[in-house]
């Protein structure tokens, strides 16, 4: 599968590269939704999610980079319907690009995008902060470009842990509701 990437174009997004602290994990963060904006500090969110990963065990040996869009619903429902022939918004997709992050040297793992309204509405259902609910999206959406999957039940936990243990070191709670 080809990796939708954001593209830097006249279109009024805003383009964001942020590199962790210690320059193991950087993204290109595009907003396109300014939605975003007005709710949390995308930026900042970002920057927190990838210095989490990138000082973590599931960070790779190496220089990893992804894409990061903030997208609207109906954007995200587009590459829905195209790359997953389903209809509606998601609240994250992952593209991965296809480069293993195992090869030594820096490497593009993919695209994750964001849907504002679909995780603004799931935030409030919850009663947690759209920032957390973000962080946890932005991790969730890297573990899959970093091979982590949740279709069979042993990798779902797995993963799972992965997102809980990152989140923990944030100061979240676990989205799971296990203690």
């Amino acid at each position: 599968m080809a990796d939708p990437t954001p593209q830097a174009g006249d279109d009024g997004a805003d383009d964001i590269m942020i590199r962790s602290p210690n320059g193991r994990l950087s993204a290109t963060v595009r907003i396109d939704d300014h939605s975003w904006n007005e709710a949390i500090n995308p930026a900042a969110v970002t920057a927190s999610a990838i210095k989490a990963l990138s000082e973590s065990r599931h960070c790779p040996a190496g220089e990893i980079e992804f894409d990061l869009a903030f997208l609207t619903d109906d954007d995200v429902a587009t590459l829905n319907s195209q790359w997953r022939g389903k209809a509606g918004p998601t609240n994250v997709l992952s593209f991965p690009s296809g480069e293993s992050a195992a090869i030594p040297g820096p490497r593009h793992l993919g695209s994750v995008m964001l849907a504002f309204g679909v995780m603004r509405k799931e935030a409030a259902q919850r009663k947690i902060e759209l920032a957390d609910h973000t962080t946890h999206l932005i991790l969730h959406g890297v573990l899959h470009l970093l091979g982590h999957d949740h279709m069979v039940e042993t990798e779902r936990l797995a993963m799972e842990a992965a997102e809980v243990e990152l989140l923990s070191g944030l100061g979240i709670a676990n989205p799971y509701g296990e203690d």
